[in-house]
C-alpha cells in the first residue's frame, strides 16, 4: 500500500517535470527565433547614421573612423564581476530569521524604515546599516528587507 502511494508519487512528480522541462524548452526556442529574426541594422540607419539602439554604424570609405575609435577607446571593456563571494553556510541566519517578521516599511524624511516583529521583544524599527539581533540590515525595499549574518543574505518580506 506504502509502495504503491510511493509509486503514484514519483510518477506524478516525473510527469510535472516533463511538462515543465518541455515548457522550457519551448520558450528556449521561441527566444532563439526570435532572435535570429530581428535585422542586425533597421532600414534608415544608413541616413541617420545610428544603428540598433542608437549605436553609430561602422562609417562607409573611411570617413569619421577617428572620432569612432576615440568613443570605442572610451567604453571599458571588461566589467568587473558581480558575484558574491562563497560563504559556509552554517544555518545560523535561518534560524535566527525564524524569530523574525517583517511588518512594513515606512518613508520618513526622504530614508526608509522597516519595521520587524522580533519573537519575545516586540516590534523594532531599523534603518539600512542597523543591526537586529545578529543581523546587519543590508537593503530595504518596499516589499521587504534583506539581512545578512557572516556573509548570508535573508529575505523579509511579504
Amino acid at each position: 500500500m506504502e509502495t504503491e502511494r510511493t509509486i503514484q508519487k514519483a510518477g506524478a512528480l516525473a510527469r510535472k517535470l516533463l511538462a515543465a522541462s518541455v515548457g522550457l524548452f519551448g520558450l528556449g526556442l521561441t527566444g532563439l527565433l526570435a532572435a535570429t529574426l530581428v535585422p542586425i541594422q533597421d532600414a534608415g540607419s544608413a541616413q541617420t547614421g545610428q544603428g540598433i539602439a542608437g549605436h553609430p554604424v561602422v562609417p562607409s570609405g573611411g570617413r569619421n573612423v577617428e572620432s569612432l575609435m576615440a568613443g570605442i577607446s572610451e567604453r571599458p571593456l571588461i566589467r568587473a564581476p558581480q558575484v558574491q563571494a562563497a560563504v559556509k553556510d552554517s544555518g545560523a541566519a535561518a534560524r535566527l530569521a525564524k524569530t523574525l517578521k517583517f511588518q512594513g516599511v515606512v518613508n520618513m524624511g526622504g530614508e526608509s524604515v522597516a519595521y520587524i516583529n522580533v519573537e519575545k521583544s516586540g516590534v523594532k524599527s531599523v534603518r539600512k546599516g542597523q543591526k537586529i539581533l545578529d543581523f546587519v540590515v543590508e537593503r530595504i525595499e518596499s516589499g521587504g528587507v534583506v539581512l545578512s549574518l557572516d556573509g548570508v543574505e535573508v529575505n523579509l518580506g511579504y
